[in-house]
């Protein structure tokens, strides 16, 4: 029987998965809270937030499940989960409505490492999230775990990195002349470009035997100052003033400190080796140039 897989969060990177689902044989659902007429799939309105709208999917016969939705409680801007309890209720409510599951792909974050002071990091490193973003992906990814476990599904967690790609270049922050901080003081930064990472999903949610986690990044280990300096260099913006990174803790927003007052850097031997992706865009350079021609090409 061909595979049916649904996607739960249609966001920056969901739209991407389904692009380039479209293309295979395998028959896609979306799930999300409206209708969405610009995704020629078939979507299933429903509400991760009222378990009741999630019965309609108990006939559904879904076998695939990419979960790219925030934890419960928390919008994906949102700096300050607030859900309760040992276990994330959307993923629970949603698992009780699929009896067909086989297997999950399961988005979280290299947040949940905390602070190596810019020191290698891999699966096997312990977790330390520090912010109650990472403690709640942390707590997602438990939940999974043992959801999975009990139901027999397989499952592969996907520890992602800064995403980037068209229209998510800082391009308005260069425009506005947002200050960066000084390179000399930037610590590594650890990112993936959305098609890669959509490819990362796809592979993860269909492998014959899924590692139960794998760190998605590039692996070039730009710092967010040097990644912006590119972006200005290649789209021929003006270079942003530099400020110190004392200065930064006294100016910049408690959103943006929360990453840049975190470094590590991020191995990715098992995303190119045991899950097998080989990516497009392994340098910064090379996702940022194509990034700016898809860019372009939209306007």
């Amino acid at each position: 029987m061909m595979p049916s897989v649904m996607i739960a969060g249609l966001g920056y990177t969901g739209r991407r998965i389904v692009t380039q689902l479209a293309a295979s044989d395998h028959r896609i659902t979306t799930l999300a809270r409206t209708p969405r007429p610009d995704l020629e799939t078939r979507n299933i309105e429903a509400d991760l937030d009222a378990p009741a709208s999630l019965r309609v999917l108990a006939d559904q016969q879904i076998s695939h499940l990419i979960y790219l939705a925030p934890p419960a409680g928390a919008s994906p801007a949102s700096a300050s989960p607030t859900s309760d309890g040992d276990s994330d209720q959307r993923l629970t409510a949603l698992l009780d409505c699929l009896p067909a599951l086989q297997q999950v792909c399961l988005a979280s974050t290299t947040g949940v490492y905390g602070d190596h002071q810019g020191l290698r990091v891999d699966e096997h490193t312990p977790c330390r999230a520090q912010t109650p973003r990472a403690r709640a992906r942390l707590k997602l990814e438990n939940t999974a775990r043992s959801l999975c476990a009990a139901r027999n599904i397989a499952l592969c967690m996907l520890r992602i990195a800064g995403i980037y790609g068209p229209g998510r270049l800082p391009l308005e922050a260069l425009r506005r002349g947002d200050p960066i901080i000084d390179p000399a003081e930037a610590g590594p930064g650890n990112r993936i470009h959305v098609d890669d990472l959509a490819e990362a999903c796809i592979t993860a949610v269909f492998a014959e035997t899924p590692p139960d986690i794998v760190n998605v990044c590039d692996g070039h280990y730009l710092s967010s100052s040097d990644f912006t300096l590119r972006v200005a260099e290649y789209a021929n913006l003006p270079e942003p003033p530099l400020i110190s990174l004392d200065e930064a803790q006294r100016t910049f927003s408690p959103m943006r400190l929360s990453f840049i007052n975190e470094s590590r850097t991020v191995d990715n031997t098992r995303l190119l080796q045991g899950l097998g992706v080989t990516l497009r865009y392994p340098t910064a350079e090379a996702g940022i140039k194509a990034s700016l021609r898809a860019e372009n090409a939209s306007n």
